[in-house]
């Protein structure tokens, strides 16, 4: 059967038995004996030919479509798409196994449908895969589902309409007709007597059209026209019934489908008495208040006529209470006690003839009540303020189970508007009831007497009034006290300081006033200090006040040191209520802090070479205190360092090449001090460190570089440079990959000849920075997208050659032999991206036959962020000794220079520097004058 989808989550299995297919004779058997009849008993076999085709084994495996993800899929109107598999021996496929579809696609097993009429898991998953494959159990279940074999909507057969196919309709139609001859014929007759065999259908106004109205258990009526093929959609159903067009006997003309209909021989029929009437006839004892009367209407009747009173005759236009309509049930109100009313349905029939119905009655008596037992009784708030809202709690018990009405009253007064209706639930099981009291504005302050009663609602309109019987009741003396409950106000706070240092006056100050009636007492001022919640309180002053005020009280306090101080102001009345507020703000009592702290590295040096991880120590000071310290390493999330702070301590891994490590301090006012850093460059301790410098000394390098060597033995490494004699070749390689997080590549050598670097990336291209015709071409590029940059005279010996590798371009700047201006070239590359260089790189000289070719002093760094060439830090000062730190090059010059223009030819140089490591520290003079511009320029 069809239906909503939804996850199934009982676990399926296997049928125990094969079993053979029954025959449609003997299915017609099984639903007869359950109870269907006429169309309904046609429809249950033409239903189980069509859904398991008669097998008791037959499955169907219900399997939602996905998609690549797993995720199910639906069709544009929300509705998931459904593949089925179908087994005959009742194997079912495992729930959330995923299957290829013979169809294309996926598709995930989310429920099964089961025996002769596929009872499915989704909407029965209660039902056992026993119940389902046994066809004597099954067909009940069938039964239940069809709501008494009203209704096969539900069933994917019947939604199709494949249940009525024509021939297995007459195949059905006449194992049906076998055993029940009140099924209808093929090509049934107009004129044909119908009956409705059973309720819940409609009469509408066209085959699957609008409702008229609804089909009851023994209409009966003449066949005008059918059978018709029409659709219904009910909710989110459309299935396919046979519709006959029907004069009904109760005056309506309209469709009803097949499954409600039996053949009925009779003669045109009147109204059936109603029945089945609630309450049941002669019922007493019960709520006056209101009676639910309810029936059944009988069949064929057009309308119903109510007749309600305490006359047995039901004969005065007064006691006709409904009438002309189709209702069922109808609410009398009103009632008297001890009084036996009178009540009647009358049923109209199609020819207007009135079906007199038999007259039922009740008596309304009241309930004799039974004892109730009070105690526990509670009263808060206790004392209560005049005109204040009290609750009353306490236990009540009985032995049955019975409505009373607790009352209350305090002195002589009574609050009926809060009488609590409670139901005590019998077995002298104390219960709790819990309700409210409003105390009169009039009442004054002193102890009250407080009764609390259990009353018998005798009439049932849920108030005590003259006639209820009082069950019980429970005393309490003294049970409320009214007093001065209302808490004295407190407002315009404020603590304010002049000065915020220490020893000198805050001042304070509060406005009280008391509307409870006993007066103002006085107001307490009391500090706490505390950076944050606040804890340990000490008053500060006390002021006495009396009357109603409001009245403004003001004192002072002397902070004696540091510190947030927290002020809050107490008003207490004569009646010992009390309000405490805090001053909108806390006050700073310390010394100024003129300046911000000071961040210092204590070890390593800066510029460092190191293998790996290292202990970094710095300190922080500050004119008043420091308050917090941080540290990052490259760029990542600042650390908090919880040590001594003037020498505090932490160890961190360094990345292989440079690294900053940077320091910041905080004093205890929120002044930040300048980011300190800290250069180290960390070999890595392997061959996979990106940065090298490789001179040659002692004719080795390390152990991931091969050398390739071609010609005499004098070719390769030798005179502590890298050389080839005449028209031999010798080259260095290994694999290099630049590391994340770079911005560029610097990569310098000397050179002279036919040497240069090839590097290939990860498209096989081989890039290439190197020296071509006789000395005068550098060759930068890849093969097929080569630029050469001429060189004014040609390369002289041991030149000195720097590139810097971005994303894009490549910039070139090389120093000739004996001159001191470079020539600088910036050439774009789209295809160069840094991320792509993965590949070998070699190191390569070529002689021709009549020179040898050398390389020497090959450098190569990748950059991070923090490697740009600026300033980091100075501190200069006029006429007077000056620092500067920046970023270096091992074995490269850099020179100070002073301008106080910044005009081309207006700058001085104030010493040269030659750098050992990755930064470089120098202090020189700083020439007076009230403006100067400092750089620092690296020299060829």
């Amino acid at each position: 059967m069809a239906g909503r989808l939804m996850v199934a989550v009982s676990l399926l299995v296997t049928a125990a038995a094969d079993q053979a297919p029954l025959t449609a004779s003997q299915v017609a058997t099984l639903a007869y004996n359950k109870g269907f009849r006429g169309g309904s008993l046609m429809a249950a076999i033409a239903v189980a030919s069509a859904e398991s085709s008669f097998d008791p084994d037959a499955v169907c495996n219900n399997l939602q479509e996905i998609d690549g993800a797993n995720q199910p899929i639906f069709y544009p109107n929300g509705k998931p798409k459904i593949a089925t598999i179908s087994t005959y021996d009742g194997t079912m496929l495992p729930l959330n196994q995923i299957y290829n579809l013979s169809s294309g696609g996926r598709g995930k097993v989310i429920g099964h449908c089961r025996g002769l009429w596929q009872i499915n898991s989704m909407h029965y998953g209660g039902i056992s895969n026993a119940a389902t494959f046994d066809p004597a159990v099954a067909v009940g279940h069938a039964w239940d589902i069809t709501r008494g074999g009203g209704s096969w909507a539900m069933w994917t057969s019947v939604m199709t309409g494949s249940a009525w196919q024509p021939a297995r309709l007459a195949m059905a139609r006449a194992a049906a007709r076998a055993i029940d001859p009140t099924v209808l014929p093929e090509n049934v007759a107009a004129g044909t007597r119908i009956r409705a065999w059973t309720s819940g259908g409609a009469v509408r106004a066209t085959a699957g059209g609008a409702f008229i109205r609804s089909v009851r258990q023994g209409d009966t009526g003449t066949i005008l026209a059918g059978p018709v093929m029409a659709s219904i959609t009910q909710k989110i159903h459309t299935s396919q019934h046979l519709w006959y067009r029907i004069q009904w006997d109760h005056g309506t003309t309209g469709w009803c489908v097949e499954e409600y209909l039996t053949q009925n021989p009779s003669a045109v029929q009147i109204a059936s008495q109603a029945y089945n009437p609630f309450p049941e006839n002669g019922k007493v004892r019960l709520p006056i208040h209101q009676v639910n009367l309810q029936w059944n209407i009988g069949a064929n009747t057009k309308e119903i006529r109510l007749r309600f009173g305490t006359d047995p005759a039901l004969a005065t236009p007064d006691t006709v209470k409904l009438t002309g309509g189709f209702q069922t049930a109808w609410t009398a109100s009103g009632l008297q006690n001890y009084q036996n009313y009178y009540w009647r349905v009358d049923s109209v029939s199609g020819n207007g003839t009135l079906v007199q119905g038999p007259t039922w009655t009740f008596r309304t008596v009241p309930v004799a009540p039974q004892p109730v037992t009070l105690s526990n009784i509670t009263v808060t708030p206790k004392p209560a303020g005049v005109g204040q809202m009290i609750t009353i709690r306490g236990l009540a018990s009985s032995p049955g189970p019975q409505p009373v009405i607790i009352g209350a009253s305090v002195g002589t007064r009574s609050d009926p508007d809060r009488d609590l209706v409670f139901n005590v639930p019998g077995g002298n099981v104390p219960t709790q009831f819990t309700r409210t009291f409003q105390l009169p504005a009039d009442l004054g302050f002193g102890s009250y007497e407080l009764v609390v009663a259990a009353w018998q609602d005798a009439d049932g309109n849920n108030t005590i009034e003259f006639g209820d019987p009082r069950i019980t009741q429970a005393t309490v003396p003294a049970g409320v006290v009214i007093g001065d409950v209302t808490l004295p106000g407190i407002a315009n706070l404020s603590a304010s300081s002049a000065t915020h240092l220490p020893n000198q006056a805050i001042q304070l100050s509060a406005t009280a006033t008391d509307s409870g009636g006993s007066g103002l007492a006085g107001v307490y001022f009391y500090r706490a200090i505390a950076e944050s919640n606040p804890v340990n309180w000490m008053v500060v002053a006390y002021r006495p006040a009396t009357g109603n005020g409001p009245v403004t009280l003001t004192a002072q306090d002397n902070p004696p040191t540091e510190g947030l101080y927290w002020y809050e102001m107490e008003a207490v009345d004569a009646g010992g209520n009390r309000r405490r507020l805090a001053a909108p703000a806390p006050v700073r009592i310390q010394i100024p802090d003129l300046a911000p702290p000071v961040a210092t590295w204590v070890n390593p040096e800066n510029g460092m070479t190191i293998g790996g991880g290292i202990t970094v120590t710095g300190q922080a000071t500050d004119d008043r205190s420091v308050a917090s310290v941080y540290y990052r390493v490259n760029g990542g999330a600042w650390v908090q360092v919880f040590q001594n702070f003037y020498q505090w301590s932490a160890s961190v891994n360094l990345q292989p090449g440079s690294n900053l490590i940077e320091m910041r301090a905080v004093d205890i006012v929120g002044k930040s001090s300048q980011i300190e850093p800290l250069y180290l460059y960390s070999t890595g301790g392997g061959p996979s460190v990106f940065d090298e410098r490789i001179d040659f000394n002692g004719n080795q390098l390390g152990s991931h570089w091969q050398v390739d060597a071609s010609g005499p033995f004098d070719n390769g490494i030798a005179n502590e440079r890298l050389q080839a004699t005449q028209g031999n070749t010798a080259a260095i390689r290994t694999n290099k990959t630049v590391p994340a997080n770079t911005i560029g590549v610097e990569l310098r050598f000397a050179a002279d000849s036919g040497s240069g670097v090839y590097w290939q990336d990860n498209a096989s291209r081989e890039w290439r920075i190197a020296l071509k015709q006789n000395q005068n071409m550098l060759e930068v590029g890849y093969l097929g997208a080569v630029q050469n940059v001429a060189i004014p005279g040609g390369f002289s010996q041991q030149s000195r050659i720097r590139t810097l590798w971005r994303d894009g371009h490549i910039e070139i700047e090389f120093v000739l032999q004996g001159q001191q201006q470079p020539i600088a070239h910036d050439l774009a590359f789209p295809l160069l991206k840094l991320s792509n260089l993965t590949g070998m790189m070699e190191f390569r000289v070529q002689a021709d036959f009549s020179n040898s070719a050398t390389m020497d002093d090959i450098q190569l760094r990748a950059l991070r962020p923090w490697d740009r060439f600026v300033i980091e830090r100075h501190s200069m000062k006029s006429g007077q000794n000056s620092k500067l730190r920046w970023p270096s090059f091992a074995g490269r010059s850099y020179a100070i220079e002073t301008s106080p223009t910044m005009g081309a030819n207006t700058w001085t140089e104030a010493g040269q520097v030659l750098s050992q490591g990755l930064v470089t520290e120098q202090t020189f003079t700083m020439p007076a004058g009230k403006r100067r511009f400092v750089r620092v320029r690296e020299l060829p």
